[in-house]
């Protein structure tokens, strides 16, 4: 994670389900400015849930809805190209 969020914990975190697995999205508030996106592919599987970070084509986002937008679409168009969350 850059050293330019203001706080180390997520200001958000949303998640959408997606084919058999899931999107996650922790959204940070930048020092300067934006936001920064930190995304996860996942799935729930029992007693818990097994993700992974994967990164984003770009670090800073002006809109929390910009981040949110490019980190669902870039997570959609890794599972749709085989990401499996299991194989870390």
């Amino acid at each position: 994670m850059p050293t330019n969020v203001q706080e180390s914990r997520a200001e958000s975190v949303q998640r959408r389900p997606y084919k058999q697995l899931f999107i996650e999205v922790e959204l940070y508030k930048r020092r300067d400015g934006g936001y920064y996106a930190w995304p996860y592919i996942g799935r729930e599987q029992s007693p818990g849930l097994v993700k992974q970070h994967f990164v984003l084509s770009e670090e800073r986002f002006a809109t929390k809805e910009a981040a949110l937008k490019a980190a669902f679409t870039e997570g959609q168009a890794k599972i749709d190209a085989g990401f499996d969350p299991d194989k870390m």
